[in-house]
């Protein structure tokens, strides 16, 4: 399982290829995960927290996403393209931000 905090925002690549878990934690600021190139195992599982700010979560173009998790003054957006790629279950929490899903680089 890997964890990846940021802290005033930052840009974090990828995580391993066949990743299983992973959680990213935004304090203040914005955080951008691109895991286009770090194919996810099948039901891989994703945790994201973000406070005060913002997070993109950049997936595998095919990937399949199942949404969880709460939104208090922020918004979640999902803009994935269907596909017949690995199951991917995603919580995203956020407080005073924003979490965008998409497979858009």
């Amino acid at each position: 399982m890997g964890l990846q905090v940021s802290i005033f925002g930052s840009s974090v690549t990828g995580a391993a290829p066949g990743w299983t878990k992973e959680t990213v934690v935004s304090l203040v600021g914005s955080l951008k995960l691109d895991l286009s190139d770090s194919r996810p195992a099948q039901g891989a599982r994703l945790t994201v927290v973000a406070v005060l700010g913002s997070t993109k979560v950049i997936v595998p173009t095919g990937t399949q996403i199942s949404v969880s998790g709460l939104s208090i003054v922020g918004r979640r957006t999902v803009k994935v393209t269907p596909g017949e790629g690995p199951a991917v279950s995603i919580a995203a929490y956020s407080l005073v931000g924003a979490t965008k899903i998409t497979d858009e680089r």
